[in-house]
């Protein structure tokens, strides 16, 4: 089955730099995430590249979202921050 690619669909394709900006963070940890298979790409000639609808999907399966329920103990947010729970 092909897909249509419409100049739309192509302009959603983001390079490992472009990705790395979205996620504020490293090529190089994006280029650790495809070796690992743990983001959706593909590949043109070689190069990475990424389909925006895929990893706008891979990011909300990774989001984790807040229950209904009230917290059992309060968090001191500070010390979460700072990287340590007191």
């Amino acid at each position: 089955m092909e897909s249509e690619l419409t100049s739309n669909s192509i302009s959603q394709v983001y390079t490992v730099k472009s990705v790395a900006e979205r996620l504020k963070g490293s090529q190089s940890k994006v280029r650790q995430l495809v070796r690992e298979n743990r983001i959706p790409y593909f590949r043109i000639d070689g190069s990475v590249r990424f389909h925006e609808p895929e990893i706008r999907e891979w990011i909300l399966s990774l989001t984790s979202f807040p229950t209904n329920q009230p917290p059992q103990d309060e968090v001191d947010l500070s010390s979460i921050i700072r990287g340590s729970r007191e």
